[in-house]
């Protein structure tokens, strides 16, 4: 009786992801159908690493088991690591002089948060500042006001494990959605059980 085939070790990590993610806070789409292709990536990935062809095969599980996270939360990561930097003067990058800081403060505020960048059109409402801006209000300061990026980035991270912050579509980003009793988790902000959605 042949033993059944030994698991492949995940190949995209050494090989593709660094491909697929190279500069991707620059070009991070924001398009559902370009998002979906890039996700197709990596289930197709996950299944060549478990030998798993068959339709009853569950993708979803397989990069659970995986532990691959979706690769539009860590472009999304990436971007705001790479913000965080540059507010922090951490990085040779420089806000631009029309992104100022928002004077009115809230009890859901921080002291870090921008002026949100107004824009007709959905390319340059998407770029990098301005989106960046957009997700980075929405952040609670215990995350935000991290002096380290290596800690800002450890903090932002739990919160998607943990299932405080998730990922939405562009056209709900501001939306707050309130998880059932039997998912609830302590919010980043605000009432408990409300779940921080980014994109």
């Amino acid at each position: 009786m042949a033993e059944p085939p030994i698991p492949r070790s995940p190949p995209r990590r050494p090989m593709v992801r660094p491909i697929l993610e190279y500069a991707s806070a620059a070009w991070d789409p924001y398009q559902q159908g370009e998002i979906h292709k890039l996700e197709m990536v990596q289930r197709r990935a996950a299944r060549f690493a478990r030998h798993a062809y068959t339709r009853d095969v569950s993708v979803t599980q397989l990069l659970k088991d995986l532990e691959w996270e979706p690769l539009q939360e860590r472009r999304l990561r990436a971007r705001l690591s790479i913000f965080h930097q540059a507010v922090n003067n951490n990085i040779a990058i420089q806000i631009p002089d029309y992104i100022t800081r928002n004077t009115r403060q809230t009890r859901h505020s921080h002291p870090q948060q921008f002026t949100n960048v107004t824009a007709r059109k959905d390319t340059y409402k998407h770029s990098f500042f301005p989106r960046c801006i957009r997700a980075w209000n929405k952040l609670p300061a215990e995350i935000v006001l991290q002096t380290e990026t290596s800690h800002f980035k450890t903090e932002l991270q739990k919160a998607f494990r943990e299932g405080r912050a998730q990922l939405c579509s562009p056209k709900n980003v501001f939306t707050q959605v309130v998880a059932s009793s039997i998912y609830a988790r302590p919010r980043l902000r605000g009432s408990a059980g409300d779940t921080l959605m980014l994109y």
